[in-house]
């Protein structure tokens, strides 16, 4: 039977001793090309051994991560290093958790020992470093390297934050303002063909219309806003929130997206009753959510919205009767992570937990399994302004 130091659901958990690892660094220090060419590294770079342990690094990587003395980083891994949230959930530390493997940095170096090759893979990393927004993009490059100390893995660390980034918003306009378009063309072109059949309820489609239109102008300052979200330069506006007013809203204008087709949306029950939260951000918070579980839902499928309140929060749950795979589940709120692919998409779910946590000071969790479905649970503070 394996001792929990040893639990491990992917990458060996066993290390290295503190005084192997000295003499490891000691012995690559003799290295003086080596240690040279490490230098003249043009990014934060590590050296690992074949237990994923840290035996030296360039001063770049120390000044990335505000550190010293290299002593006091040997023997971590690079995942306790950089603060990634999975590096302490099992008792071996980085590499070992259920969500390490989906892990690029792990994938590179396991491969690199392995077969004795470079490896190049782009790593995820969730943080709890708020300046980085909770998320960090790195394209992990590990060469493998024999010495006479032994073998090891040199590991190019570059932060491709930014390009994600740039690349992702630069796309996400575009992205949500079509969205919003497509819901209006829908309606119009309603409106148009069947003049007859609508009539009777043709304010009601001005009505939405009129909505809809806000709405486009809503996700241009959205898009504005989730770039001074990420740089922590966002400010909320606290308005009173009727609770059964938001849900319906939401859910009436995605009834018309064309991810609707064939689909329903169902609001099971939401108390009218008001919370005091930011009207924009709660939006498009259950908006993504929502367009989301009608994108995972087959025709003829449903989607059930419901909200209930308590004395201090606000919960609304989204559910589907999709199941998420286990590698998208592991990576859903990550930034660049998206289960449609492409350059440009992944925004949604990061966003709505880089909202919910940061700025509406609430809470984003989801459960994913057969037979329930998949349920997003978002939680809020009844009053904002008191948290």
């Amino acid at each position: 039977m394996q001792d929990s130091e040893h639990l491990t659901y992917f990458a060996p958990a066993e290390r290295y001793g503190d005084d192997e690892i000295r003499a490891q660094h000691l012995a690559f220090c003799k290295e003086k090309v080596a240690v040279g060419i490490l230098e003249a590294m043009p990014d934060p770079t590590l050296v690992v051994n074949d237990k994923r342990q840290i035996v030296a690094s360039n001063t770049l990587l120390l000044d990335s991560v505000g550190i010293l003395d290299v002593a006091d980083i040997l023997g971590l891994r690079p995942g306790e290093l950089m603060g990634c949230i999975h590096s302490d959930e099992m008792p071996g530390g980085c590499g070992t958790a259920h969500a390490c493997r989906v892990c690029g940095a792990v994938k590179a170096i396991l491969g690199c020992f392995a077969d004795s090759i470079d490896r190049s893979e782009e790593c995820r990393l969730s943080t709890n470093n708020e300046q980085e927004g909770g998320s960090l993009d790195v394209l992990v490059h590990a060469k493998w390297i024999s010495l006479p100390s032994g073998p090891h893995a040199v590991l190019d660390l570059r932060d491709i934050s930014a390009e994600k980034r740039r690349r992702v918003l630069e796309r996400v306009f575009f992205h949500d303002v079509v969205n919003t378009a497509s819901g209006i063309r829908a309606i119009a072109e309603l409106m148009k063909d069947y003049p007859q059949a609508i009539e009777k309820e043709r304010s009601k489609y001005e009505r939405d219309l009129y909505s809809m239109a806000d709405q486009m102008i809503e996700e241009i300052v959205v898009q504005r806003q989730l770039l001074a979200a990420e740089q922590s330069e966002l400010q909320t506006s606290i308005t009173d929130v009727r609770v059964s007013e938001i849900a319906e809203d939401v859910v009436r204008w995605y009834s018309h997206h064309s991810v609707a087709k064939d689909k329903s949306v169902i609001i099971e029950k939401a108390p009218d009753c008001t919370i005091r939260t930011d009207r924009m951000l709660l939006r498009r918070c259950l908006g993504n959510v929502i367009k989301n579980a009608l994108e995972a839902t087959s025709a003829g499928g449903e989607v059930i919205v419901s909200a209930c309140v308590s004395a201090d929060t606000a919960v609304f749950t989204i559910t589907n009767p999709g199941v998420m795979p286990d590698h998208v589940q592991q990576q859903i709120f990550n930034r660049s992570f998206s289960t449609k692919g492409g350059p440009g998409r992944g925004i949604g779910t990061y966003s709505v937990k880089l909202f919910m946590e940061r700025y509406l000071k609430g809470s984003v969790s989801f459960t994913s399994q057969e037979p329930q479905g998949t349920s997003f649970v978002l939680t809020v503070p009844c009053d904002l302004s008191m948290s």
